[in-house]
């Protein structure tokens, strides 16, 4: 069945356009739930929410740095 959406794979992710996210988790939800027999749990992460996971992951990381560079 063909429902036009162009998605990204990303190794347990998918990106695809917001105006077909909530299609998106319904397909990947029934998929895992007719594969596995089990039902499954699916984030929606927005890009927003994501840019600011990565700004964060970067301080950490400047963080992390500079406590080494102290400690050295």
């Amino acid at each position: 069945m063909s429902m036009n959406i162009v998605a990204l794979p990303i190794h347990d992710a998918i990106i695809v356009p917001a105006s077909s996210a909530a299609q998106a988790k319904a397909v990947m939800l029934e998929v895992f739930k007719k594969r596995t027999g089990q039902e499954g749990a699916v984030e929606l992460i927005t890009k927003e929410e994501l840019q600011g996971v990565d700004e964060a992951q970067d301080e950490a990381v400047v963080e992390a740095e500079e406590e080494l560079l102290l400690a050295a």
